[in-house]
């Protein structure tokens, strides 16, 4: 399964906003049981770099090596490109309106969300993990886009600690 930017930011920190904290608990705990039962996640080489450069990092290769660990890095190759090109044409260009004050940020995002979902077919992903509604649109009807499970927490019967 394939994961976007923000499932990663979740997963990884704890934000500071507290409508953010119950999203950061699901996507910790999704991966968390993704990684526990074998699944192999994948994130998108642009899911990477924009992971990378939201943050200051001392050694970017360094905190690449630390993702490449967890998470297998699909490239945006030649095949994914074909992919790439009618979604943006085709529901990308749709989706940036006319009158939007920020036009140029706007066909960014929708280009980047659009390799996400390229990467997603490419890859021959069952779900696409995502929480972001451009996304679930680029990808509808060519894979399936799904919020963040939620994951109930694990209730221990028995404390660790008392075990020993």
């Amino acid at each position: 399964m394939v994961m976007d930017t923000q499932i990663l930011i979740y997963a990884i920190e704890k934000t500071k906003h507290v409508e953010n904290e119950q999203i950061h608990i699901r996507a910790k705990r999704f991966v968390g049981k993704m990684q526990e039962e074998g699944h192999r996640l994948v994130l998108p080489s642009v899911v990477v770099a924009e992971y990378l450069v939201s943050h200051e990092f001392n050694n970017e290769m360094a905190a690449y090596r630390a993702l490449a660990k967890q998470f297998v890095i699909a490239p945006f190759d030649a095949r994914t490109a074909t992919i790439f090109g009618p979604i943006y044409r085709d529901k990308g260009l749709s989706m940036i309106k006319e009158d939007c004050p920020s036009k140029k940020c706007r066909r960014r995002k929708i280009s980047v969300d659009c390799q996400v979902v390229a990467t997603a077919i490419a890859c021959r992903a069952d779900w696409l993990i995502a929480h972001d509604s451009d996304i679930h649109r680029l990808g509808e009807g060519l894979v399936e886009v799904k919020e963040i499970p939620v994951i109930p927490e694990q209730l221990r019967l028995i404390d660790p600690k008392e075990a020993k």
